[in-house]
């Protein structure tokens, strides 16, 4: 997303759109110029999804991309990442592709300490995370959830760890533990006040049995949560769609 690369001042050639006959050549000298590819690749995916499909069926594109994912060079590593991003923005068969391809590596980068690797890996799994069944079920069994929670205690990635969490959690709360639910509320309280995101995470668990009795006995006022729900049940048709938007910006 280009917001990543203003904020480094990297120039990735304006904002004209990437020709068909550009895209393919990038995709061609994929291995021979990795620092001018993976730019023009990544604004390509974002221009048209069309790009993310082709990208995906070019042999061993995908896997390259991946392994530059653990590159030693901090910036072919963003641009890697970022590339990644832009291509989880495809539909649930390319997320399937991407999340197994990398989602190991980039639940490891969660963990890390390069903060605006971290945020754009955020971004990543958040997007990953919409396309639901199988998908959901690895990023879940790989140790998604204790990654975004750790994200959530920091204040530069709190927000977007939540709006994660938040798209996890659209669908796959019926497959989370009691145990795993009340966890993320232990985690998430002490920032309920400070984060809208986190409201509208613990929102999403409160319809739990173990998160109302949890919520029951914790200081938040049982007004703000009924006031939570009963905005999200009024926009439960458009919620989807809000945090997809959220991931845009």
């Amino acid at each position: 997303m280009e917001l990543y690369s203003e904020a480094r001042g990297v120039d990735i050639g304006g904002t004209s759109d990437i020709s068909v006959e550009d895209f393919k050549k990038a995709l061609d000298q994929l291995e021979r110029n990795t620092q001018h590819t993976l730019p023009v690749l990544k604004k390509a995916f974002v221009q048209d999804t069309a790009h993310i499909i082709t990208f995906l069926r070019h042999k061993s594109a995908l896997h390259f991309v991946i392994g530059r994912l653990i590159s030693s060079d901090p910036y072919e590593q963003l641009e890697a990442m970022e590339c990644c991003c832009n291509a989880s923005l495809g539909d649930a068969k390319s997320c399937s592709l991407i999340a197994n391809a990398g989602a190991i590596y980039m639940i490891q980068i969660v963990h890390g300490t390069n903060t605006n690797l971290v945020r754009v890996a955020l971004t990543t799994l958040g997007n990953l995370s919409m396309s639901k069944g199988a998908t959901c079920k690895l990023l879940h069994e790989q140790g998604l959830v204790p990654a975004l929670l750790a994200a959530l205690k920091v204040d530069e990635t709190r927000e977007l760890a939540a709006k994660a969490l938040c798209q996890f959690t659209y669908t796959y709360l019926p497959q989370l533990s009691d145990a795993e639910v009340m966890n993320c509320i232990e985690v998430s309280l002490p920032f309920f006040e400070k984060s809208p995101e986190v409201q509208w995470f613990v929102s999403q668990l409160s319809p739990r049995e173990a998160a109302r009795i949890y919520l029951s006995a914790s200081p938040i006022t049982l007004y703000s949560l009924r006031l939570l729900n009963s905005v999200q049940a009024i926009t439960s048709d458009n919620l989807r769609q809000k945090l997809c938007d959220l991931t845009l910006h």
